[in-house]
C-alpha cells in the first residue's frame, strides 16, 4: 500500500510542476496547465490507484465494513453480520459463564468496536 501511496504523491507533484513549468510538448488536445484543477488532479491519481489495483485493496479491507453494517434482514450480507455477531456473543457468554472467570475486559479497535458493542448489547439483557 506504501508503493501505492508514492505513486500517487509522485503523480500529484508532476502534475503541479507541470503547472508551474509548463513544456512547449503537450499537445494542445490535454488540458493546459494553467486549466489544471484539483477535481482534474483527483480524477488523475484515481485513474491511477484503479490501474495499480487499488479496487481490490478497498474491497478487501473496507469492504468487511460495507458487509457489517446491513441491517436489512432480507440482504445477503444481513447473514454474514449476523454470523459475525452471533460467534461474537457465543465467546463472551463462554468467558462469562466460565466459573474461573472474574472480570472480562473486552478491547477492540476499528470495525471490532461496532461488532463489540453490538455483542455486549445484545448480552445486556441476559445480564439483567
Amino acid at each position: 500500500m506504501g508503493f501505492i501511496a508514492l505513486l500517487a504523491l509522485i503523480s500529484i507533484a508532476l502534475l503541479a510542476t507541470l503547472q508551474l513549468h509548463p513544456p512547449t510538448w503537450i499537445p494542445a488536445w490535454l488540458p493546459r496547465p494553467e486549466n489544471i484543477t484539483a477535481e482534474l488532479v483527483a480524477t488523475t491519481v484515481g485513474f491511477i490507484l484503479s490501474a495499480l489495483g487499488i479496487n481490490r485493496f478497498l474491497v478487501d479491507y473496507v469492504g468487511d465494513v460495507q458487509q457489517y453494517v446491513t441491517y436489512e434482514e432480507t440482504d445477503k450480507r444481513y447473514e454474514r453480520r449476523r454470523a459475525v455477531l452471533d460467534s461474537g456473543i457465543r465467546q463472551l457468554r463462554h468467558a462469562l459463564e466460565n466459573e474461573n472467570c472474574e472480570r472480562v475486559v473486552v478491547v477492540a479497535h476499528s470495525l471490532g468496536t461496532a461488532v463489540a458493542l453490538d455483542t455486549l448489547l445484545a448480552l445486556w439483557p441476559a445480564a439483567l
